[in-house]
């Protein structure tokens, strides 16, 4: 007979489903936060004529290419700021190892595009005042107003990378020859300790009188069969 459990004035019916959403909307709520700077910053570019000036393809599409580099550099290393800040909205959107997953991507693809940055406009600006490129880039150094602090900042941000690629690298040998020296132990019986039974052959005795006797042993892990 089955037996009715009364449930108590008020109580929701529908607390697991709605415990399940919730993940989804925060992740929802994650991506759509990501999706509208990243368009907000594609807004800036075409509002600058980058549109325009990619299609001249001269130097002022390279200068352009290299502010929209910048541009999406600058949104991801913001994204790699709020990624180690753990901000709530994250955090329950993604988990923590899909912030991980998120952290190694978004910092990949920043300092590679800052790079581009740096290249492309100081190719475009070379080419359009037909100037050598060391000259450019010398020029941007001492002469643009916040760049010898910009420079000194690039190159911080190189030496972190370069120093992170190092001990991620070292660290991974480390792992690696940990596992393959596991792997390459003995593996050994403790003295005193008793024999295990790992598996069982079957051994096909040839007995005359007898052809196909089948008898079935069981075998130690050194390969002995068992006699008691």
């Amino acid at each position: 007979m089955a037996t009715l459990t009364s449930l108590a004035p008020g109580t929701p019916l529908v607390a697991a489903p709605a415990r399940r959403a919730r993940p989804a909307l925060w992740r929802l709520a994650a991506v759509t936060l990501i999706w509208a700077t990243s368009l907000f910053v594609l807004a800036l570019w075409v509002s600058g004529a980058g549109i325009q000036s990619l299609l001249a393809f001269d130097g002022d599409s390279l200068t352009t290419l290299g502010r929209l580099t910048g541009l999406v550099s600058a949104n991801l290393l913001l994204y790699q700021v709020l990624l180690m800040a753990r901000v709530p909205v994250f955090e329950r959107g993604f988990g923590r190892d899909g912030i991980t997953r998120l952290h190694r991507l978004v910092g990949f693809w920043s300092f590679w595009l800052l790079m581009a940055h740096l290249v492309l406009i100081t190719f475009g600006y070379a080419i359009t005042s037909s100037t050598n490129v060391l000259v450019q880039a010398w020029d941007f150094v001492w002469n643009y107003p916040g760049m010898l602090l910009a420079t000194a900042g690039t190159g911080l941000l190189i030496l972190v990378v370069v120093t992170s690629i190092r001990r991620s690298r070292r660290r991974l040998r480390r792992r690696g020859a940990r596992r393959g020296g596991r792997d390459r132990r003995p593996h050994r019986r403790a003295p005193g300790a008793p024999p295990r039974r790992t598996s069982r052959a079957v051994l096909h005795l040839a007995v005359p009188g007898r052809a196909g006797m089948v008898a079935r042993t069981p075998v130690l892990a050194g390969g002995r069969p068992d006699r008691g």
